[in-house]
C-alpha cells in the first residue's frame, strides 16, 4: 500500500486542499460547493467542476493543459470533500 502524503492519499489531492483552504473566498466557496451536494459522491463530483472551471488552461490544447488534466484525474475528489467538510467543522470550533 502506498503512503498518504500530507495525510491525503496523494500530492496532487494535498495541492488541491492546500489552495482551497488557502483564500478565504476559496475556502467559503468550497465549503458550500460541498455542503450543497445531495449525497458525498454529488460533493466530489462538484467539487471537482468547482475546481475545473477554475482551470486557465481547460481550452487549450498545450502540454500544459495535459499536465494538468492528468494531475486532476489524480487527485482522490472523495477524499478531497470530506476533507473539506471537516475542515469547516475544524474552523467553526475555533
Amino acid at each position: 500500500m502506498k503512503e498518504k502524503y500530507m495525510g491525503l492519499k496523494n500530492r496532487e489531492t494535498w495541492y488541491v486542499a492546500l489552495w482551497l483552504d488557502n483564500d478565504r473566498y476559496t475556502y467559503y466557496s468550497a465549503w458550500e460547493v460541498v455542503e450543497e451536494a445531495s449525497s458525498p459522491r454529488e460533493a466530489a463530483k462538484d467539487l471537482r467542476k468547482f475546481v475545473e472551471k477554475a482551470n486557465p488552461l481547460a481550452n487549450s490544447i498545450t502540454l500544459f493543459a495535459d499536465l494538468i488534466s492528468a494531475g486532476l484525474d489524480r487527485i482522490d475528489w472523495d477524499e478531497l470533500a470530506q476533507a473539506v467538510k471537516e475542515q469547516r467543522g475544524l474552523k467553526e470550533e475555533e
